[in-house]
This record gives C-alpha cells, sequence and structure tokens, in this order.
C-alpha cells in the first residue's frame, strides 16, 4: 500500500513538472505587459483625454460619454475612427529595440523638441507622456523617446503621421450620412433653374423623363456619405453668395462657390458649421439638370 502511495505521488509530480514546460513553450502562454514588452502600460478602456503638441499646433481631445470631441483649440466632435487607431497603435508600442542612450543624439531620430509631445491619461490622470520621432526604415516602425527617459526606443507602428497630423484629421468631417434606401428625391435650386430627381418604381426622373442611371448611382455614391475635406471655423466678414441648394431627407446643403479658388464652402442645415470641400468634390453632388441627362442609350 505504501508503495502505491509512494508511485503516485511521483506519477502526480511527473505530471505537474509536464504541466509546467508545456505551459512555458513559446506561444503557448498567456502574454503580460512584460512579455510583450511594451514601452508603456495603458488601459485602452480607461483612456479619456489625449493631449497633442506637434509643428501644426496644440490639440486636447476628450472622452464625454461615449463620444470623443476636440476641446482645444476648438469645440468640435472628434472623429472616432481615427482616435480609435490612435488608441489601438499607442496600447501596442512593442519596443523592438532601444537605439540610443545619448542625449545628443534625440535630434537624430527627431524625438527632441521637433517630435510631437504627447499626453495620455486615464480616468482624469496622466498615465504616460512620450515623444514621437521620425518614422523607422520600415513605414510602421517610429522611434519614440519617453519623457524624463533618454533612451529612444524603435517601436512599431505609423506613430509619426498620426501624432504629427493637422487638426482636421482627428475631427469628423461628417456633412452628410443617409443609407441609400431613405432618399426618395433630391431638389435642387439654382439662381436661374430649379428642379427635382425622384425615384420612380426603379428609375430616377426629372419632369418625367429618365435620368442617366450610372450619373444618379454616382451621385448617390457621394452624397450619402458626404464628408468635409477641412472646416471653416472663422468665416469671413462678407461671407460669399451661396450658389446652390440640395434638398434631400430633410435636409438643406447650402454651396457657396470660392471666386478664384478650387473649393466651396458647404453648410448643412444640421449645424452652424461651415466646411471646405474640394471643388472636383462638391460637384459630384452639385449638379445642373443637363447633366443628368449626358450619354443615355437610346
Amino acid at each position: 500500500m505504501k508503495n502505491n502511495t509512494t508511485i503516485l505521488l511521483a506519477i502526480i509530480a511527473i505530471l505537474v513538472v509536464a504541466t509546467f514546460i508545456v505551459m512555458q513553450k513559446p506561444g503557448e502562454k498567456s502574454l503580460t505587459t512584460n512579455d510583450r514588452n511594451l514601452l508603456v502600460g495603458l488601459d485602452s478602456t480607461r483612456i479619456d483625454k489625449i493631449e497633442i503638441k506637434c509643428k501644426f499646433g496644440s490639440y486636447e481631445l476628450v472622452r464625454q460619454g461615449l463620444e470623443w470631441r476636440v476641446t482645444k483649440p476648438v469645440q468640435a466632435k472628434a472623429d472616432a475612427e481615427f482616435i480609435g487607431t490612435a488608441i489601438n497603435m499607442t496600447t501596442n508600442m512593442i519596443v523592438k529595440s532601444i537605439v540610443s542612450t545619448n542625449p545628443e543624439k534625440q535630434s537624430v531620430f527627431e524625438v527632441d523638441s521637433s517630435g510631437s509631445s504627447v499626453k495620455i491619461y486615464e480616468d482624469g490622470s496622466l498615465k504616460a507622456e512620450f515623444i514621437v520621432g521620425k518614422m523607422g526604415n520600415a513605414y510602421d516602425e517610429t522611434y519614440v523617446r519617453l519623457a524624463g527617459s533618454d533612451e529612444v526606443a524603435l517601436v512599431n507602428g505609423s506613430l509619426t503621421y498620426l501624432y504629427g497630423s493637422p487638426l482636421r484629421n482627428w475631427r469628423d468631417k461628417t456633412i452628410f450620412h443617409i443609407d441609400q434606401s431613405q432618399i426618395a428625391s433630391i431638389g435642387y435650386r439654382f439662381s436661374d433653374e430649379e428642379f427635382t430627381l425622384q425615384q420612380k418604381d426603379t428609375a430616377w426622373t426629372i419632369d418625367g423623363t429618365t435620368v442617366n442611371r450610372d450619373i444618379v448611382n454616382n451621385l448617390l455614391r457621394f452624397v450619402t456619405s458626404f464628408d468635409a475635406d477641412d472646416f471653416l471655423d472663422t468665416p469671413p466678414d462678407t461671407m460669399p453668395k451661396i450658389t446652390g441648394f440640395i434638398d434631400l431627407a430633410g435636409v438643406q446643403l447650402r454651396f457657396a462657390e470660392q471666386a478664384d479658388e478650387n473649393h466651396y464652402l458647404v453648410q448643412s442645415s444640421t449645424s452652424p458649421q461651415w466646411f471646405i470641400v474640394y471643388k472636383s468634390h462638391a460637384e459630384s453632388i452639385l449638379k445642373r439638370k443637363s447633366g443628368f441627362f449626358k450619354d443615355i442609350q437610346s
């Protein structure tokens, strides 16, 4: 009986050792922050403020409930997708190597005053502060230095472009978004003509005449996901004259063409914000009646 107990204990001991060895095999254990060699340990669910200072200026982004907003230098809705990308990259900055500890070489990697300064807050408290430098030898590598440290790390991620972006990249550029199925008619008004594009069964018509389906499909592709190229936060003392109106799904879009410039100013009836839209982009939506009848096959 004693021998059986001894054998049983020996087997259990062997199994414990074997289990430990198996768990240590590469790829089969859970990675902790240290295992992944992250530059900073951050919890993406707790990040609620990001401060950035780059060559384009200083910005402050704050999470308010479920929404992210730009709070400095303007008050505006932020681009949730762009911020999501930033948080994902920032919480996954894996150190590939330490390339320098010499303060005199920080300018070589642009992790001195020429880089982008970033502060990340969790639950209202500063959690991480670092300088984003130039891109590494690969497009998805970046040189980064923690504030107060002389170590320059090469990390994964295209952080140079991200944190060196102008403010417009952090802002929500939505002018008008809607599902195509909700559009049954689109009204156009210019100083010299007014007409309505209407859907009748499977065809689109103007004054009862069928228009070019390809042109309408292209129009719908742009108008159902109409985004700005930039923002006009301080309108001039004398605003340009509005040259075209589009009415659809209970919303009016107003277009003011800029003299001698390659863009329009656009405003939606749902917001006081004026947007800047390149001319080619705007004119994919703002069409004259004759433009809908081009190249119709008989």
